[in-house]
């Protein structure tokens, strides 16, 4: 199997479920990019979005990422989960797009500045699919300073998470 890092403590593999779509509901959002669903036999999941990074917590923005997620996708709505890869610490967290309508959640977040486009990992699973998408998307909402964007220099997270913000 192919093993591709996730962040320096964490491994993902890229899973074989490039077909497989997941019916849920949304339990609670815990952040901008992480959810807990429930699958339809009544399994809670957590997942996280794929794709993209959004502020952390405690990170200037990363409450507005939260609460924009949370308004998005309330507790209770119907989404159906496109897994991208499981992480191998007993499939807890599973790395997704979220659609609700028509619409990708990751994709949404990232248009009205509230995520970064998580180059590192852009090319695995489903986000080759979509990730000239992302990046204009990203490039459009920085060119408007929506969001995030409308700080003189915002930090990503994975800075951010290494203490390299000013």
């Amino acid at each position: 199997m192919f093993i591709v890092p996730i962040a320096p403590t964490i491994t993902a593999q890229v899973s074989q479920i490039t077909n497989t779509q997941i019916n849920a509901q949304v339990v609670s959002v815990s952040d901008g990019d992480t959810l807990t669903i429930r699958s339809s036999n009544g399994q809670n999941i957590t997942v996280r979005l794929a794709c993209i990074d959004t502020p952390e917590r405690n990170q200037e923005g990363g409450k507005e990422a939260s609460n924009r997620l949370n308004a998005l996708l309330p507790k209770g709505t119907s989404i159906k989960v496109q897994p991208v890869y499981k992480n191998l610490y007993g499939d807890k967290i599973l790395v997704v797009l979220v659609v609700f309508g028509n619409k990708n959640i990751n994709l949404q977040l990232v248009k009205e500045g509230q995520a970064w486009v998580y180059e590192h990992y852009i090319g695995i699973g489903r986000c080759i699919n979509i990730a000239q998408e992302l990046r204009q998307a990203q490039t459009t909402a920085q060119q408007q300073r929506i969001g995030l964007w409308s700080k003189n220099n915002p930090c990503p997270p994975w800075n951010y998470r290494k203490n390299q913000c000013k």
